[in-house]
């Protein structure tokens, strides 16, 4: 009888721990599986995050390839620009030699027709006689 009374009370014992684990396995089971949403959310969040990163370093890299050319273009006109301010600055120069050098044959005319009896023609150059505007 004794042996009968530990039976039953080990058979309730095993039940009641059995009945324990179940509800101790069950409430992981159920923490596991939140856990596992959580992870899954996590993931698809980074792979949407990974994906915007990539499309905002190639329209980094689009947006510094089109900087490289401008600067590029930019030094070309620059480049070109000196050029000509430089032949300009040469132009403006032989204009001035010009100028005075006319200035001088001017100043010689002036004082050879005033020098020299006003029936007589005046000797002029021929750079003189085939310069326009005159």
């Amino acid at each position: 009888m004794i042996g009968n009374l530990f039976a039953s009370v080990a058979m309730k014992v095993s039940a009641g721990i059995i009945g324990l684990l179940l509800i101790f396995a069950g409430i992981q089971s159920y923490r596991l599986s939140e856990r596992t949403e959580e992870r899954d959310l996590a993931r698809a969040e980074f792979h949407t995050e990974q994906a915007k990163h990539a499309v905002s370093l190639a329209s980094i890299e689009s947006l510094m390839k089109a900087l490289s050319e401008q600067n590029l273009a930019i030094q070309g006109l620059k480049a070109d620009a000196d050029q000509r301010v430089k032949a300009a600055q040469e132009a403006l120069g032989a204009a001035r030699s010009a100028n005075n050098a006319q200035a001088g044959q001017i100043d010689r005319l002036r004082s050879s027709a005033s020098q020299k009896p006003s029936d007589e023609p005046c000797e002029v150059s021929e750079k003189l006689k085939e310069a326009t505007g005159l």
